[in-house]
């Protein structure tokens, strides 16, 4: 292991930890609060808490912060971009939140104006950027996704090497189900019945073959539908709601060392107005939860 990687290591359970400090700060309102706190007026009680919270979650989303720059979920180039979203999403909260307890309070107007400017690169360059960034350069030069990624709400690619074939890391990606996905997959379930979708029923047995990975347009392999594909180059394969269609592909291509490069992409298309609430309410988890599958397709 290389003194960067023990850095990384040593950033991400730190991360772990401050988001554990946060989340303690932040509970620690309720027993405070309970028993009445004299110090405040009252009038003051709505702010004293808001910023009691507020801090809390400052410091849970600094952990967070943390963990994913530290974790590979990215290369750098997105590390950086996804931070500065993530940070400008954050101030637009607490700055939000500071103009509702405090409306008279002109700094809570500067941080809610300073949180909009931070965003604002995202918001105008976003989809440019995930076209057009460094991560994509082989997929937009093979032109394998021209198609699926034409008028695209949502691209994001990731990069892995190993030396499985390209159904065998396919399979062991698809089979990754742990205990703490399916708590997630229940949480999501009650989630999109208050956006009035309806969510599929998830296979409980992923035990995946490379074998069972078909390359034919139209067939199923799990709960996602073949695409397009061809051995030993690429498979994208869909899942479509009526809120949205999400495309998953991996893209091999050889490396001089002779390993496999696994280009690992998401294409995201709404087709309703909850599809936009729908995935970005989930995204982080998103990027989680592949990431994940990804490292037990190489390492399985």
């Amino acid at each position: 292991m290389t003194t960067n990687q023990h850095i990384e290591k040593w950033q991400y359970y730190s991360g772990i930890l401050i988001v554990l400090i946060g989340m303690v700060h932040v509970s620690a309102i309720f027993p405070i609060f309970a028993t009445g706190y004299e110090s405040l007026p009252g009038e003051s009680m709505p702010v004293g808490i808001y910023m009691f919270i507020a801090t809390g979650v400052a410091v849970m989303f600094t952990g967070l912060l943390i963990i994913y720059c530290s974790n590979g979920m990215a290369n750098l180039e997105n590390r950086a971009w996804y931070s500065l979203m993530f940070c400008g999403g954050f101030l637009i909260m607490i700055g939000g939140g500071a103009v509702a307890v405090m409306p008279g309070n002109p700094f809570a107007w500067v941080m809610l104006a300073a949180a909009l400017v931070q965003i604002f690169p995202f918001i105008l360059f976003g989809k440019h950027f995930q076209r057009n960034c460094r991560g994509m350069a082989y997929i937009n030069a093979s032109g394998i996704l021209k198609d699926e990624l034409e008028g695209a709400d949502h691209i994001d690619i990731k990069q892995y090497e190993g030396r499985k074939d390209l159904q065998q890391f396919i399979a062991a990606l698809l089979s990754y189900y742990p205990w703490w996905l399916a708590g997630l997959y229940r949480i999501r379930k009650v989630f999109v019945r208050c956006l009035g979708m309806t969510q599929e029923p998830v296979p409980k047995n992923f035990g995946i073959n490379a074998d069972d990975i078909s390359m034919i347009p139209g067939e199923m392999v799990a709960f996602f539908k073949v695409e397009k594909a061809q051995k030993d180059h690429f498979w994208i394969a869909a899942a479509e709601d009526r809120h949205l269609k999400g495309l998953i592909g991996v893209v091999m291509e050889r490396t001089d060392a002779g390993s496999n490069r696994y280009h690992l992409i998401t294409i995201v298309h709404y087709k309703h107005w909850s599809g936009p609430i729908y995935f970005n309410v989930i995204r982080p988890f998103h990027h989680l939860v592949v990431h994940a599958m990804a490292l037990h397709g190489i390492r399985s």
